[in-house]
């Protein structure tokens, strides 16, 4: 069975986009949670 790989890189893009916005998410929220227990 042949798959068009064209059709699937930008998937792949945006998977790894959407990790990495979820990632940096945690991140700034994890920091501005902590900031908030200082305070």
């Amino acid at each position: 069975m042949y798959v068009d790989l064209g059709k699937f890189i930008p998937v792949d893009i945006y998977l790894c986009n959407l990790q990495i916005g979820i990632e940096y998410g945690l991140k700034q929220l994890a920091s501005s949670f902590t900031n908030f227990i200082k305070h």
